[in-house]
């Protein structure tokens, strides 16, 4: 199970709603609302899973993915952290199948209740490998 999340979003109403029912379930969770603060926390490596929103300030979050993956540009970010995104952005087709290639989820926002987050982040927590003692 996930115990350290980063929430990365702009719209802070949204991060209230999340982060509140996110600590509630017991999830450790801190937040970044831009895209520079968000692609230095998610450098440090301390998170098991990254939400980010696709159009933040300053840094985007597609930019913050690729960042993250690159291990010559973070080093300290296990390349198998995971990350899932949430987006109210219309993507066409192939751009959704390429950056579903390097996260484990994409959601929209207008769709998804904070208690539906959880149950997305329980069910990607339990279909990850358990890892080696």
């Amino acid at each position: 199970m996930y115990k350290r999340i980063l929430l990365i979003e702009d719209d802070r109403d949204i991060v209230e709603l999340y982060a509140t029912v996110l600590k509630e379930q017991g999830f450790e969770t801190d937040i970044a609302y831009d895209g520079t603060d968000g692609l230095s926390k998610a450098q440090s490596g301390v998170y098991d899973l990254l939400l980010v929103d696709l159009m933040l300030p300053n840094v985007t979050g597609s930019d913050i993915i690729r960042i993250a993956r690159n291990p010559d540009l973070s080093p300290h970010v296990d390349p198998t952290t995971t990350v899932i995104v949430l987006t109210n952005m219309d993507l066409p087709e192939e751009s959704k199948a390429n950056l579903l290639k390097q996260v484990q989820g994409l959601y929209l926002k207008v769709d998804l209740t904070p208690h539906r987050l959880v149950d997305i982040i329980k069910e990607t927590s339990d279909a990850q490998p358990t890892p080696a003692t």
